[in-house]
């Protein structure tokens, strides 16, 4: 979910005024404009990514989990976002996560 690189950086631009943006097709609404403007700024991409739950939750996903993707100054710049409808799904997150970029893994998984 690029919540940093583009939603945050390009929603007043691109997305606000446009009733049928890509981020109104991929957030399957347009009510992500109301949890954003409620938002303050430092929290914006977190209220978008819980709206996004919220969304595939009426779907039927019930488990989830995500992890931060940094650039090189260690800026967040989006989410990778994992959803599941059994929580089966979220021991196999578990373990792909528990491997780094270098094929480590993990000591304490």
């Amino acid at each position: 979910m690029a919540d940093n690189m583009d939603a945050l950086r390009n929603w007043a631009r691109y997305y606000m005024d446009n009733p049928d943006s890509t981020l109104d097709r991929f957030m399957g609404e347009r009510g992500w404009r109301d949890v954003l403007t409620a938002s303050s700024t430092d929290k914006q991409a977190e209220a978008l990514r819980c709206r996004y739950c919220e969304r595939l939750r009426e779907v039927g996903y019930e488990h989830f989990a995500s992890e931060r993707v940094k650039n090189s100054r260690g800026l967040d710049i989006y989410s990778l976002l994992y959803a599941s409808r059994s929580a089966v799904g979220l021991k196999f997150w578990d373990q792909a996560a528990s491997i780094d970029e270098g094929g480590q893994r993990n000591l304490w998984q």
